[in-house]
Formats: structure tokens, C-alpha cells, sequence
């Protein structure tokens, strides 16, 4: 719109230079020769311009152009109809912005809506860790409308040292210690699918003691599934559980759950 704005303006400059066209200048003085003689002509004289005789009429230097283009009915036509079309040109050019905003609004809207509709119709899968002391099962669901295609899993047990406070656990680790690549394909009928035996105590190895017997340190168990829907497209679920020590039992944490 900046750059229709300063088109128009530009249109009303150049149509008020037009208006007022500028003023030629003055001829340069000129002295008058003293011939002694009488003018042959009643409006005519004689002066002398760099020793050369030049004779100019009086009655046409004293009676300069008087037209006024602000008088002139032609003129005053031409200019309106220019500046209304620059006003048109201008009004037309926002209305196409207007209209690209709403086709672009409504394209928009069209692809939330598709996306909406996969979203429905796709699989999400669900993580289940179950177990006790240090035995655990991996388990998926499948909470979806469609086939799910189970592709890798990996953990990543993390152990903090205990501070006797709830903090916040860490992020899910960049390198895992684990990752198996399968093709299990799980029905979407809401039913555990079993994946896997976690030996938890294996994973944390030394750390073991100091999470379940001097409580030294705290425990986090990542679990991240990898899988495909049946349109191809690739999702993966991540899940996060806290050692217990009341329970001595790894327990769910459903706020650290992602799905994409």
C-alpha cells in the first residue's frame, strides 16, 4: 500500500506542475542606442545587442501571454479526470488486497480443516511401563481409528543426585541407550500390545543402589516409540516416569507425555 500511496502523490505533483508552468526567464538587459534619428516605426526602437542592430516590438513585449490554465474548461477536464482515475486506480488495487487477504484466510481455514479430519482419523499410540522392583514390560496402545505400524523404541534411564526437593525432571536425553527397530503392526482396539521386557536395574547399572537402597540419587525412565499411520506418515510418542520411592516402583508422569 506504500508504494500505491506514493504513486499517487506523485500523479498530484505532476498534475500541479502542469498547472503552473514555470516562468521563462528574462531576456538580459540590453542598452538602447542613441541613433539621433527618428524610429521608422511608431512601436519599433533600435538597440544594440553585442554591436549588432536588433529591433524589437514594443507592442508585443508590453502585451505578454495571459493564458491561465486554471481558466481553461479543457485543461480543468484533463486534470480531474486524472485525478479520479488515480483515485479509482488506488480504490481497485485495495479491494485486490482485500480479496487476496480472504483467499488466503479461507485456504487456510481449508488445510485446519484437513488437517483436523487426518488428525481424526489416525493412529496414536499410547506408552505403558508396568512392572515392579526391577522387571518392567513395555507395552503400546492403540487410541486411534486406524492401523498403527510400530517401526523402533528406545529408553533412557537418567539418575540426579536427590535433593530432597520435587524438581523439575530433565529433558528427554539426546543419546539413548537402547533402540530396537521392529514392524509390529498394532489394531486400534484400545488393548495393551506387548513390546518388550525392560531390565530396569540393567539400565541404570551402578546407580541401581543408590535409587532403590540409599536414595542418594533420583530416577527418571525415558521411553520414546516410533510409528507410522497408514497414510505413511511417521509419529512417535514419548513418555517419562519417576522412581517411587514410597512404591519402589517406576510411576507415569502424564504431564512430561508427547505425541506428534
Amino acid at each position: 500500500m506504500r508504494l500505491f500511496a506514493i504513486t499517487f502523490l506523485s500523479l498530484i505533483t505532476l498534475v500541479l506542475q502542469q498547472q503552473n508552468p514555470p516562468i521563462p526567464p528574462k531576456k538580459p538587459s540590453i542598452q538602447k542606442r542613441d541613433t539621433g534619428k527618428e524610429a521608422k516605426h511608431k512601436d519599433t526602437q533600435t538597440y544594440c545587442v553585442d554591436c549588432s542592430t536588433v529591433e524589437q516590438n514594443y507592442a508585443a513585449a508590453n502585451h505578454p501571454d495571459s493564458y491561465d490554465p486554471r481558466h481553461d474548461p479543457l485543461y480543468r477536464t484533463y486534470l480531474g479526470a486524472a485525478i479520479l482515475g488515480s483515485i479509482i486506480s488506488v480504490v481497485g488495487l485495495w479491494f485486490l488486497y482485500l480479496q487476496a487477504q480472504s483467499t488466503q484466510k479461507a485456504a487456510e481455514a481449508a488445510s485446519s480443516n484437513a488437517a483436523a479430519v487426518v488428525a481424526s482419523e489416525r493412529a496414536w499410540i499410547d506408552i505403558e511401563v508396568n512392572g515392579e522392583a526391577s522387571s518392567y514390560t513395555l507395552s503400546v496402545i492403540n487410541y486411534g481409528r486406524t492401523i498403527a505400524k510400530i517401526e523402533t523404541w528406545e529408553v533412557a534411564p537418567v539418575a540426579v543426585h536427590f535433593k530432597g526437593t520435587l524438581e523439575n525432571p530433565p529433558n528427554f536425553p539426546t543419546q539413548t541407550l537402547r533402540r530396537n527397530k521392529i514392524n509390529r503392526l498394532v489394531t486400534p482396539d484400545g488393548k495393551p500390545a506387548f513390546l518388550d521386557f525392560l531390565p530396569i536395574a540393567d539400565f541404570f547399572s551402578d546407580d541401581w543402589r543408590d535409587i532403590t537402597f540409599t536414595y542418594e540419587k533420583k530416577a527418571y525412565f525415558f521411553v520414546r516409540v516410533g510409528y507410522e499411520d497408514t497414510a505413511g506418515y511417521k509419529h512417535t510418542t514419548e513418555a517419562c516416569y519417576m522412581y517411587s520411592i514410597p512404591s519402589n516402583r517406576f510411576v507415569n508422569m502424564p504431564e512430561r507425555k508427547t505425541w506428534s
